[in-house]
């Protein structure tokens, strides 16, 4: 399942929005629906998040290079990712802002 946390200019939750339900081991992320959900709640900012039913929080290549690509196409839109969070469950998680992958 792959989600956005949309935030207004003060960095307050607006909306929760699932964006795209996969498969067990694989969900395809298209940045114009992110894009989409992003601007029909008026997001100034947001966080991605994204679940990996295996149990290993550590991204893959393509989680870096989608998070590369949504906040290039993001901030062409004056929307800021500030994080991009990975959960594995069991109070695992991987957040892309805390290990500095979001410079």
């Amino acid at each position: 399942m792959f989600c956005i946390l949309a935030l207004d200019s003060r960095n307050r939750l607006i909306a929760v929005e699932q964006v795209h339900r996969g498969s067990v081991n694989r969900t395809a992320v298209f940045p114009r629906q992110i894009a989409e959900a992003s601007l029909k709640h008026r997001a100034t900012a947001v966080i991605l998040a994204h679940n990996h039913p295996g149990g290993s929080p550590q991204p893959s290549a393509a989680d870096r290079q989608l998070t590369k690509k949504l906040s290039a196409v993001l901030g062409d839109l004056d929307i800021v990712v500030h994080d991009h969070i990975i959960i594995a469950g069991h109070d695992q998680y991987y957040s892309f802002a805390e290990t500095g992958g979001m410079e």
